[in-house]
């Protein structure tokens, strides 16, 4: 068990290695928890541990918007994120945040969030459950886009009044509870406060009766 771990970590630690190659200069190697961290901004900061968890944080500000994946700080190391773990005091999880993060099957999204940017989520096959704050009223244009293997999500919040949920933000369908419609093309104001799970050997989520 013991040398399964430790390969484990050499494998993780070449792939990042490799990545460092490319020029990214805000990236800095650590000790014995944190194997890389640097700065996206001023005011945000980061962290990769061995155990593939993403710490991101801030005080009071959000998270720059990028213009495509390829300016993520972590970028060498995307496909060693497992987990990503946002803490109070980010306000908004900018635009191509975590494109392309396809191993990464957890996100944790405090209640001072309250944007997540364009395609922020794009291709984050691995991800399996999301549950919205309370406080985020905006889901730009494929946010949730290609997150192929979600198995929940919740919608504690109507999001911004007047807004559509369309398949440019999410291509997963959404059913009613017994699978007759769904809410597709429908106001934000009808997802409040519901839940939608996963059901064996069907596409789409369903709506989790009350």
């Amino acid at each position: 068990m013991k040398s399964t771990t430790v390969f484990a970590l050499m494998i993780l630690g070449i792939v990042c290695f490799a990545g460092l190659s490319v020029g990214i200069d805000n990236i800095k190697y650590d000790d014995d928890t944190t194997m890389y961290s640097g700065t996206m901004d001023d005011d945000t900061s980061w962290s990769l541990d061995y155990s593939g968890t993403l710490t991101i944080w801030a005080d009071g500000s959000g998270m720059s918007d990028l213009t495509d994946m390829d300016q993520q700080p972590w970028g060498p190391c995307r496909n060693s994120i497992i987990s990503i773990c946002i803490l109070p005091g980010v306000t908004n999880i900018g635009d191509y945040a975590f494109t392309g993060c396809i191993m990464a099957n957890y996100v944790e999204i405090p209640d001072s969030v309250t944007r997540i940017g364009k395609s922020a989520f794009l291709g984050c096959a691995s991800l399996g459950n999301i549950n919205m704050q309370n406080s985020v009223t905006t889901i730009d244009h494929n946010g949730l886009f290609s997150c192929e293997n979600l198995s929940s999500l919740y919608f504690s919040y109507a999001l911004d009044s007047g807004g559509v949920l369309t398949s440019e933000i999410i291509n997963t369908t959404l059913y009613t509870t017994d699978g007759t419609d769904t809410y597709n093309g429908k106001s934000y104001d009808e997802l409040c406060g519901k839940l939608f799970v996963k059901k064996e050997g069907s596409d789409g989520l369903y709506e989790q009766s009350s």
